[in-house]
């Protein structure tokens, strides 16, 4: 049987590969969706990312719309406005605020469990109990000398029986500055 012969290069292998309408479809989509997650940001957070001007324009516009439609035609325009804009910076941008998102929540709830710790601890092992706190954070004694005030005074507020949180909201202001990276506490 005689062998095949390869095809020729023709016209139609000469064209430069294009996605396909499914793959540019789906990176419409993604980039709409990833212009709402944008949207749905403060003035404030949007001004941080790296929007064009006009881009900017009609997510400020997005956030002062009321009717449904204008609403709906509106995200259609950013998506649009989408497609020119640079997608992975703002990706980037995006994921470096989710981050920082996540690391604000870690160290909330740090926080959270270290104040029932200092509070229902007894008198002799509070000193321990800061010691190991600042062993954790890299930090000294010397270096925060307002925590043990705060502690003292959460732990007198709920000895007498006040119900007022301020003491142990003060306390827990400590714990999360003390936890912050430093730099981070001033923002």
């Amino acid at each position: 049987m005689p062998r095949k012969r390869a095809a020729a290069p023709g016209p139609e292998n000469d064209r430069p590969q294009t996605p396909s309408r499914s793959a540019s479809k789906r990176d419409s989509h993604a980039r709409q969706a990833l212009g709402m997650e944008i949207a749905r940001l403060t003035a404030a957070e949007r001004a941080a990312l790296p929007l064009t001007p006009e881009l900017a324009e009609a997510m400020d516009l997005l956030d002062r719309l009321t009717d449904h439609e204008g609403r709906r035609r509106q995200e259609q325009y950013i998506g649009r406005l989408m497609r020119e804009a640079d997608g992975e910076a703002l990706r980037r941008a995006m994921a470096r605020r989710q981050t920082a998102n996540a690391a604000a929540v870690a160290r909330f709830h740090a926080a959270e469990s270290w104040r029932p710790r200092l509070l229902e601890a007894a008198d002799a092992d509070v000193p321990r109990l800061l010691e190991e706190f600042w062993r954790r954070t890299g930090e000294t004694a010397d270096a925060d000398a307002e925590l043990p005030r705060a502690v003292e005074a959460a732990r007198a507020a709920r000895a007498r029986g006040d119900t007022s949180p301020r003491a142990s909201r003060v306390l827990f202001r400590r714990l999360a500055d003390a936890l912050a990276a430093p730099g981070e506490a001033d923002q």
